[in-house]
């Protein structure tokens, strides 16, 4: 995933190179990528409690990251645009950094997916105003994550998805350029 972040960020890069921004983006692959570490991080806190402390100490270890994870963001945010004069992005900021944790505070499926809703929830209440489209189209996706059932299709689109990625930002912005 952090490779193909590298090569789709490319794309971003010459965006802004073309429209003159200072700005550095960085596209929801390498966020994900970031988030990534952290959720193999809270999974080894929990594995180390014993069984009669793993839920209370699992959640205030998640509040925890949650805060660090928090802090960080800004405080790396804060960096790049003062020390560089770079307005550093994350793909969809500190929810898309965290989002994916919250997929890991339940048992089985259902309840995993409770608490990806809720904290999807939260994130989207939090940014209500920002982007009334974005809210309003990452709550249509919950339907298709209740749906999965864990299997893969019966064709294996798996090499066109990494592939498409990339290409849809070339076409976009070649879109945006003649536009």
């Amino acid at each position: 995933m952090f490779i193909l972040g590298i090569v789709c960020q490319a794309v971003y890069i010459a965006e802004a190179a073309i429209n003159g921004g200072n700005g550095f983006y960085l596209n929801i692959l390498l966020t994900f990528s970031v988030a990534i570490p952290l959720c193999y991080l809270f999974i080894y806190i929990e594995k180390r409690l014993k069984a009669e402390e793993k839920d209370n100490l699992a959640l205030i270890g998640f509040a925890m990251l949650f805060a660090l994870v928090f802090l960080a963001e800004r405080g790396v945010t804060a960096l790049c645009d003062t020390a560089f004069g770079i307005e550093l992005t994350f793909d969809y900021g500190f929810a898309g950094i965290c989002l994916p944790m919250f997929a890991l505070l339940g048992k089985d499926k259902r309840n995993r997916m409770l608490f990806f809703t809720y904290g999807l929830l939260i994130f989207c209440a939090a940014n209500y105003g920002d982007n009334y489209i974005w809210t309003i189209s990452t709550l249509f996706s919950l339907i298709l994550l209740w749906l999965y059932n864990g299997k893969g299709g019966e064709m294996n689109l798996k090499y066109f998805f990494y592939a498409f990625y990339p290409l849809h930002l070339v076409v976009i912005y070649g879109i945006d350029m003649l536009i």
